[in-house]
């Protein structure tokens, strides 16, 4: 089993996760809406299944801004902004 190392990402203070072989980086994301949710990572193509509120999962660190900005509701010409469904665990 590879060792673990906790690192902060460049730009905001979100710790990544990185192993001794470098390739297996990842963010903790944590789901706030109350259902299964089944998604497939747009870069890296893994699939991640989140299981009800406060569930958390490991996502590849490719695939984190594409998950940590949905939102449910849309943003509108009044300005009101949907409510997100997943955050970064810190």
């Amino acid at each position: 089993m590879a060792h673990a190392t906790k690192v902060w990402d460049k730009g905001n203070s979100t710790p990544v996760v990185k192993t001794d072989t470098m390739s297996d980086e990842y963010v903790l994301v944590q789901s706030l809406m109350d259902a299964t949710v089944k998604l497939t990572g747009t870069v890296s193509g893994k699939q991640y299944v989140f299981h009800g509120a406060g569930s958390i999962v490991k996502v590849d660190i490719r695939d984190k801004d594409d998950i940590i900005n949905k939102k449910r509701g849309r943003a509108c010409c009044s300005g009101t902004q949907g409510h997100n469904l997943f955050q970064l665990v810190t």
